[in-house]
């Protein structure tokens, strides 16, 4: 029978093994810095962020995980995931607000919970945020504003009227689409020798081209189209081409992505757009710096540009050389992740196969025990209790005393 210490001995090894078995299973999820992103929708901007960022979680030493979610311009869902990626205990979190006083709430509940909060594009009415980083929407109305202005003056030749603008905003409830329309509507209002109007959509391709479609059915005149977004001036254009107008007019746009808006310039499709930058390795860095109490500025803004047929082929050229960059860091970081992936689940075979090991030596080695004598006091006592155990043995005849059998053979 083994003794206690024994015992305690074996646990003790087994709760260290399984320890060290947990310890090899769990090692491949631990990060340092968990950073939440909360996309308030897709898009091809929104996938050229999201590329940067999840490529420059990997150029820091410290190891850095980035989730991202997409809200897809739905408030409450991106409510609800917000929540989740705070329940989920994210270090720091990074919110395109779909909305300006819905999200709100949000940024106040990570304010209270001592998580940082960094506003990316798009700001929202709480200023409980710890950073804010994207374009200047108001200079890049202007600066369109400024290129419509001019393509009216110097390009357009049209006689006995005014050059007619159109302006296809969003609905004016987030900051980009109403800081734009400030922007481009400003420059607009200082020469009354031009004709602007604007409609209200939701951004989207299907309903600039609605809107384009009804004016030149309506027989109104238009000389210039600027859209918020590349893929709403795609809409308006499409619509004139099927007008057979599309010669006459002139498109401009925002955004100028590579295989998008500056594909469509050196196409002839936009006459301009403007580069509204992405830079999402801006936005992790900005996100380290936080986390690791570095000095950082509160407001960061990035710089944009008119992209025209003048400039469109060394901005394409260099632009998509730094999306391959992105792409070939991501590729590499995925399989590297796949290879550690592989190396931790070797490791925790090891790890069984050692536990069970110990276990058939140590059943081994208790088989093969030869068993102790118990010594002299165990062996008295053994011999007492025996005898007592053993029934009594039955009295022999007394040797003078004579059976009835035994007289009668006499």
């Amino acid at each position: 029978m083994p003794k206690p210490t024994a015992k305690i001995s074996i646990i003790y090894i087994l709760a260290l093994l399984l320890n060290l078995l947990l310890g090899g299973c769990s090692s491949s999820e631990t990060y340092k810095y968990k950073i939440g992103v909360s996309q308030c929708v897709g898009g091809p901007w929104r996938e050229k962020a999201n590329t940067e960022m999840l490529s420059a979680q990997h150029l820091y030493d410290t190891d850095v995980k980035v989730t991202i979610t997409n809200a897809n311009n739905n408030t409450p869902l991106q409510r609800k995931q917000i929540d989740s990626l705070l329940n989920a205990g994210v270090d720091l979190l990074i919110i395109s607000p779909n909305e300006y006083n819905a999200l709100s709430p949000c940024v106040e509940r990570a304010y209270r919970m001592g998580v940082p909060v960094i506003l990316f594009d798009r700001k929202t009415s709480s200023q409980h945020y710890t950073a804010f980083i994207g374009g200047n929407n108001i200079e890049a109305g202007r600066a369109m504003g400024q290129y419509a202005v001019n393509l009216c003056k110097d390009s357009l030749h049209i006689a006995g009227r005014k050059p007619s603008v159109l302006e296809i905003t969003g609905r004016l409830v987030m900051s980009p689409d109403r800081e734009r329309y400030i922007g481009f509507s400003g420059v607009l209002a200082k020469h009354p020798d031009i004709n602007f109007h604007h409609v209200e959509t939701n951004w989207s391709e299907q309903q600039s081209y609605n809107v384009t479609k009804q004016w030149l059915k309506a027989g109104k005149p238009l000389d210039v189209v600027y859209c918020q977004n590349d893929n709403a001036t795609f809409g308006a254009y499409k619509a004139a081409r099927e007008m057979k107008k599309e010669k006459q007019i002139r498109f401009l746009g925002t955004d100028a992505l590579p295989g998008e808006g500056i594909e469509a310039i050196q196409q002839g499709k936009l006459d301009a757009s403007y580069i509204y930058p992405t830079h999402g390795e801006e936005v992790i860095e900005l996100a380290i710096k936080i986390l690791e109490h570095k000095p950082y500025k509160r407001e960061n803004i990035l710089q944009g540009y008119v992209v025209t047929p003048g400039n469109v082929e060394d901005i394409a050229l260099n632009s998509h050389a730094l999306m391959k960059q992105n792409k070939y860091l991501i590729t590499i970081q995925n399989k590297l992740e796949n290879y550690l992936g592989l190396y931790h689940a070797q490791r925790t075979v090891i790890f069984v196969a050692i536990v069970v090991a110990i276990l058939l030596l140590l059943a081994i080695h208790r088989g093969h025990t030869p068993r102790q004598p118990p010594d002299e006091g165990d062996e008295q006592g053994a011999n007492t209790l025996l005898h007592q155990r053993q029934p009594p043995a039955a009295h022999p005849a007394h040797p003078h005393r004579r059976t009835f059998a035994q007289a009668l053979r006499e």
